[in-house]
């Protein structure tokens, strides 16, 4: 896995989450600032009987803008589920930490990624 290239890094980070395994994500894929901001995403979801695996929704990486120092990366992604219903748009912004891109923060409008 390269993590030269940020949308790369923001779809497999994405992909893993939907797929459960949101602390390996965060392991792999983010910064130390964004493990709290996974944490409570977890224990949102456990509280709110919401499966951690998402069998029925995809995220896709539509696009990555880097900012003016080409240090940040603001990936917008987009939710699709099979039912049409609880579609959304979310953003992740990554940074370039030792020379490798790092989901830092994650804006989306549903609550649960």
């Amino acid at each position: 896995m390269s993590y030269s290239d940020p949308k790369v890094v923001a779809q497999s980070f994405l992909d893993m989450c939907t797929d459960g395994q949101r602390p390996e994500a965060a392991e792999k894929y983010a910064t130390d600032e964004s493990m709290s901001q996974i944490e409570v995403l977890i224990r949102q979801m456990v509280m709110n009987d919401i499966p951690l695996k998402n069998q029925y929704c995809k995220y896709f990486v539509e696009s990555c803008a880097l900012d003016t120092t080409h240090q940040i990366a603001n990936c917008l992604f987009r939710k699709v589920c099979e039912d049409g219903k609880n579609n959304s748009k979310g953003m992740l912004i990554l940074k370039i930490i030792n020379e490798k891109w790092l989901v830092e923060y994650i804006y989306k409008r549903d609550k649960y990624l």
